[in-house]
């Protein structure tokens, strides 16, 4: 809406939203693998075992662009879609699985697998080195970081220092705050109630902010494992287990 003409009504106004980008184009994936398959005892004992390196080249990101373009919305710097990024994953994968049939007719196999992989972010390209924060909610400012030598999308947010014993507590660290800005008025953290979670202060300015935001965690999980047990007396039967962990 903008205020236009001698009677500065209010008009309806457009803008463009985003800038298309002729020079897009496909990622590229490099991957390198190593491994080896081993069948033992008459095959009934079997080993798979692979390294890989998977690299992937110029990923999609949303690089800032001037406002003077006249993209974007009424609010925010504008960004063009570039093929700027690039990230890896590294890990091996093993899998066991030994099967037999006795002279009765009756089969059975057990199985094993697991996997560790690594997910880094290597660049987010020369245009826009800064950390890509998204998912705000609640008064968080983001809920996920990307960023140079971090995995795509790492849990973001502020740290647990302990749960508020009492309204004396909270007053201890309003003090705190005070001493450190040499605000009478400072409180340490807003809205801080008996019960509540006390975050810590990181920068060390004396109170809780947005400088207080860090890493808290990989969203994807290093170390997966499984497994399967199959029993078969003219018919099989299968049962499959296939959690994952964090690192």
């Amino acid at each position: 809406m903008y205020s236009f003409g001698p009677g500065e009504g209010f008009i309806s106004g457009t803008t463009i939203n985003a800038i298309s980008n002729p020079n897009l184009k496909w990622e590229e994936t490099v991957q390198t693998n190593a491994g080896f398959d081993l069948s033992m005892f008459n095959n009934t004992l079997g080993v798979t075992f692979d390294w890989y390196k998977r690299k992937n080249n110029d990923l999609l990101v949303n690089v800032p662009i001037p406002n003077s373009t006249g993209a974007g919305g009424v609010t925010g710097s504008p960004t063009l879609a570039s093929n700027a990024a690039s990230a890896q994953n590294t890990g091996v994968e093993l899998a066991i699985n030994y099967r037999n049939e006795t002279a009765g007719g009756f089969s059975y196999s057990i199985g094993v697998n697991g996997g560790y992989n690594k997910n880094i972010v290597n660049s987010l390209g020369n245009e826009f080195a800064a950390p890509i924060r998204d998912g705000a909610f609640n008064q968080n400012s983001a809920a996920t970081y990307t960023a140079k030598g971090y995995p795509i999308g790492s849990f973001y947010g502020r740290m647990v220092d302990h749960v508020a014993v009492d309204q004396a507590d909270i007053n201890r660290y309003n003090e705190i705050a005070r001493k450190a800005t040499g605000n009478n008025t400072a409180v340490y953290q807003a809205d801080a109630k008996p019960g509540d979670f006390l975050f810590r202060d990181l920068n060390g300015n004396g109170f809780i902010d947005d400088g207080d935001m860090t890493v808290l965690g990989n969203p994807i999980p290093r170390f997966v494992y499984g497994g399967t047990v199959s029993l078969g007396y003219k018919i099989s039967i299968s049962i499959r287990l296939s959690p994952g962990y964090p690192a």
